[in-house]
């Protein structure tokens, strides 16, 4: 694509998949794997948030029950945010999928070792997917911490969620600031 036929500047669109190398590479993948339609452009990102609420469903059910379960996902598959994130907007949902996946082992109660590991690897593939990850990655480790004050949440949880905001905060601030740095944005 002629990058004139963009509103904002060239220079940035050379940029565009090393600000989001996981999504890109993975797009790309599926792009020149699957036949050329509307259909094939949107299908791997259906495909990502079917398994986005599969996961959250059955964390939901392992957690608080069926019910609470199947009260999620009517309410997750029926809002507009998420079918405009997993079919229109492409760009979303993968990092969602890799977000929900990360918070699930920040919540698990399980203190296995290879869990923190886990934790720096799915955060910084949700921050390379899409910097909005980041700040969610900092709010979950504030509600942590203010859960953790009030004694509703434990220390592992606080570490757990520490990791993940670091890492995105560490990956935000080394590599995606002075890559997106001058970055001018016209709205859209």
């Amino acid at each position: 694509v002629d990058p004139q036929a963009f509103s904002v500047p060239a220079d940035q669109i050379g940029r565009l998949p090393r600000a989001v190398p996981v999504w890109y590479k993975f797009q790309r993948f599926a792009i020149d794997r699957l036949p050329k339609s509307d259909v094939s452009f949107r299908l791997p990102s259906v495909i990502f948030g079917v398994l986005t609420s599969a996961l959250a469903f059955l964390a939901a059910a392992r957690w608080r029950g069926l019910r609470f379960a199947a009260a999620l996902a009517i309410v997750m598959n029926a809002s507009q945010p998420f079918v405009y994130l997993s079919q229109l907007d492409r760009f979303y949902s993968l990092p969602l999928l890799l977000m929900t996946a990360t918070l699930v082992l920040v919540w698990i109660p399980d203190r296995d070792a290879l869990t923190l590991p886990a934790i720096a690897v799915l955060s910084g593939l949700a921050v390379l997917s899409h910097n909005v990850t980041v700040p969610m990655f900092g709010l979950a480790f504030a509600a942590s911490c203010a859960l953790y004050l009030l004694g509703r949440a434990t220390l592992p949880l606080v570490v757990r969620s520490g990791v993940a905001a670091s890492v995105g905060v560490l990956i935000y601030v080394f590599y995606l600031l002075p890559l997106v740095r001058g970055w001018s944005s016209t709205g859209n």
